[in-house]
């Protein structure tokens, strides 16, 4: 799964197909909390890019990473999302 960590509007300029946007922290944690449960049988791998990868996905996945870990602490080191990733070079690198 790829998640668009840019500004609404340039996500609509362009983007990955099949990418979600995600610009902020609050639509993360809406998204963390809606598809962690059928997530865990399905174990996605996430991507995730903003326009250079050097500061929103890190933040992004620096977040997401934090919610999964409080969120499996009882089965500690189990996580909902295993592999996350940045886009080397982000959106920008691709067109």
């Amino acid at each position: 799964l790829i998640i668009d960590c840019r500004f609404e509007y340039e996500y609509h300029g362009g983007h990955i197909p099949g990418a979600i946007n995600l610009s902020n922290l609050e639509q993360l944690e809406t998204w963390f909390a809606e598809c962690h449960a059928l997530a865990r049988s399905t174990a996605p791998i996430l991507i995730l890019h903003c326009e250079h990868s050097q500061f929103r996905a890190p933040k992004m996945a620096s977040r997401l990473r934090s919610l999964d870990r409080v969120h499996n602490l009882a089965v500690y080191p189990q996580l909902t999302f295993p592999q996350v990733y940045i886009l080397y070079g982000g959106y920008r690198s691709l067109y």
